[in-house]
């Protein structure tokens, strides 16, 4: 049927046109002419639609299948039975969701179904789930059986995930010899020395690895990374491997070897042209192995330009033999550009100067500490002032004057730090903090006095009875699960006052689970956009692999929740971290979620993952790492990657505000 404005401009067109047969052919001629472009635009609209229903069917997420969603749900409540049931469901991707389940948390009677799915199901998909999720559990027995799955699997991406598994079983001498032949088990070997040191035979191995492909000399590197008490006789092969990868991932971990073993005072060649995380990973190795800086290293510390560079000499210099003089020490807390490191020289000067000086340096860092007003600062320069512990009486005294949290938690870890280091000048002051931090039921303090009961190099083993009414009393008031962390750290220390085996931590029960209806409405790889004080950086979200956590997100996000938040960690060459509405670490909310592993997203570069107390204590704080952190995988959930802004990433410190996190218009469901 023709459309109702064409019939009446046909009948309009005959009216006026009869009278002359060649106008008549001309009409008819426009007429079909003009029907016909009707038609296309009829046509064009129709098609449009259609594509966009297509890409509305393409950007729904993984789980708007009702299946998926209900094995999703089995697991978030963790009901082992139900996730069984649907071991063998025909449809892959049902199975694939069981194996999954497993892969965030761990239950025993689970490992008979996972092994059956590793050997025999048709998918290598779900076959690859299985063998991570068997490597979750971390049982030594088990790598036996994982080895010769190994051995008689053809498919490279199951076998990846099955050297991984015999790994974290505790296989490393069947992987180091399997390496030989296959290079790329080196990521199995690296996993393997996370729970166990790797015997020294196997070292020439791992360092032949070095010269395999970049994933595989990558681990080796990361692995090398991880042994104690390397010796300066695989120096040579490490500097050779570092010559041909000196950025990057590889070039982190290699340079950080090579902090490790070369002398005071050397540096790899041309060090200030090398790429700033490449510089970052040296000086860690050389943090680790306490290489102290010589005297004429002060003319590189005044030439760098990274923050983060920056405070990692200014910790090298508190070291007891370093032979930067105090006064140069204080030349180069005036001369650097970064507030954070100019202060962490000051307290390297401090603790290194004579009584005079140490005098002058802390009446300049009081000074500091009046006139400015961020509370972070304020905290670190309490920390500074630690390094004389003639500052005791004032860090106490600024501790408890000031309302703020921040302030106050920095300057009781100092203390403690203090009374550890001089016990016979501040006698019984240890216990006196110990009872009045717990007194003020905070949740910081009530931590920082927990942990600082169990060190027995602070408080004597001995008469920690009286402290147990006010540890009961300072655990009845903590309101769970949001002070989950404190409740746990109190209850080990009331274990360790009365001479009990620690007890296990608590978790939270399920209480937050996922809204369907927001999260089916979230795209895959949504784009979210973090605005700092320091510059904005992008972000995309993976909803498929991180549901739960990805709803709480946006749940948050939409509330304005992460508003005017402050950056209140950072370590260099890892992560910087956020979200917390304290501000100091220790914040969370009345709402958990389950921690979700999904075995495609390791943590590298960029990574955004959610902080944590220990698993399923997730809540809303989240950090974004600087390098590829491995170690994180299969422990904490990672659900989101930095796509634009990493150089914004590398100059965010403590104190820097998190002014809003919104969601990119481009992909926004809302």
């Amino acid at each position: 049927m023709e459309p109702a404005f064409y019939r009446k401009k046909k009948l309009i067109s005959g009216t006026f046109f009869r009278l002359s047969a060649n106008w008549q052919l001309s009409c008819a001629a426009e007429i079909r002419l003009r029907k016909l472009n009707v038609n296309s635009i009829v046509f064009s609209q129709v098609l449009v639609s259609v594509i966009i229903l297509i890409s509305a069917c393409n950007n729904q997420n993984h789980y708007k299948n009702d299946r998926l969603r209900q094995v999703r749900d089995f697991c978030d409540r963790r009901q082992t039975d139900a996730l069984i049931a649907y071991a063998e469901d025909e449809d892959d991707a049902v199975r694939k969701e069981v194996a999954l389940a497993f892969c965030s948390y761990s239950d025993s009677t689970a490992i008979a179904t996972l092994l059956k799915m590793a050997e025999f199901d048709e998918s290598s998909e779900v076959r690859s789930v299985a063998a991570y999720a068997l490597g979750q559990f971390k049982v030594h027995g088990l790598y036996h059986l994982l080895g010769r799955l190994l051995m008689q699997e053809k498919e490279s991406g199951v076998t990846k995930e099955l050297a991984i598994a015999v790994g974290k079983s505790g296989g490393d001498s069947l992987l180091v010899e399997l390496s030989k032949k296959h290079p790329e088990y080196a990521e199995g070997i690296y996993y393997s020395v996370l729970a166990h040191p790797i015997r020294k035979e196997f070292h020439e191995q791992i360092i032949n690895l070095l010269k395999s492909d970049d994933r595989s000399a990558f681990f080796a590197a990361a692995t090398l990374n991880r042994m104690q008490n390397l010796s300066d006789s695989l120096l040579p092969e490490v500097e050779n491997a570092f010559l041909n990868k000196k950025d990057g991932d590889s070039g982190f971990q290699l340079a950080s070897i090579l902090g490790k073993l070369y002398p005071a005072g050397k540096y790899p060649d041309r060090f200030s042209e090398l790429p700033e995380i490449t510089r970052i990973g040296f000086l860690r190795g050389r943090t680790s192995a306490a290489k102290q800086l010589k005297a004429n290293e002060a003319a590189i510390i005044l030439n760098e330009k990274s923050l983060q560079v920056q405070e990692l000499f200014a910790g090298l210099c508190l070291l007891d033999s370093s032979e930067i003089n105090t006064e140069e020490l204080l030349k180069i807390s005036g001369q650097v550009k970064f507030m954070r490191a100019s202060v962490l020289y000051q307290k390297a000067a401090l603790k290194h100067a004579e009584a005079e000086l140490k005098v002058r340096v802390s009446e300049q860092l009081a000074v500091k500490f009046r006139n400015n007003k961020n509370e972070y600062f304020q905290g670190l320069i309490l920390n500074a002032m630690s390094a004389w512990n003639e500052n005791a009486h004032f860090i106490l005294e600024q501790s408890f004057a000031t309302p703020s949290i921040v302030v106050r938690g920095y300057g009781v870890e100092s203390l403690f730090e203090i009374f550890k280091n001089s016990p016979d000048d501040y006698h019984g002051a240890a216990g006196d903090l110990i009872i009045k931090c717990l007194d003020t039921r905070d949740v910081a303090l009530c931590s920082h006095a927990a942990l600082a009961l169990m060190d027995t190099a602070l408080i004597p083993n001995e008469g920690l009875e009286k402290y147990t009414e006010r540890i009961n009393d300072a655990m009845a008031s903590m309101k769970l699960p949001r002070d989950i962390e404190t409740y746990n750290d109190l209850a080990s220390a009331k274990a360790h006052i009365l001479k009990l085996p620690l007890p296990a931590k608590i978790k939270p029960e399920y209480n937050h689970p996922p809204d369907w209806d927001l999260a089916l409405r979230i795209p895959p790889l949504m784009p979210v956009l973090i605005e700092t004080s320091a510059g904005n950086i992008e972000v995309e979200l993976f909803v498929d692999e991180a549901p739960a956590t990805v709803t709480m997100f946006i749940e948050l996000l939409r509330d304005s929740f992460y508003m005017n938040k402050h950056i209140h960690r950072m370590v260099p060459g890892f992560v910087v971290q956020d979200g917390c509405p304290r501000g100091d670490g220790f914040g969370s909310t009345f709402e958990t979620i389950r921690t979700e592993i999904h075995p495609a997203i390791e943590f590298t570069e960029g990574t955004l993952g959610m902080a944590s107390a220990g698993n399923d204590t997730e809540s809303c704080q989240w950090f974004i790492t600087h390098t590829a952190t491995p170690h994180l995988n299969g422990r904490y959930t990672a659900f989101g990657r930095v796509t634009k802004g990493m150089d914004v990433l590398f100059n965010l410190e403590p104190g820097d505000e998190v002014r809003r996190i919104t969601m990119l218009p481009e992909k926004s469901p809302f």
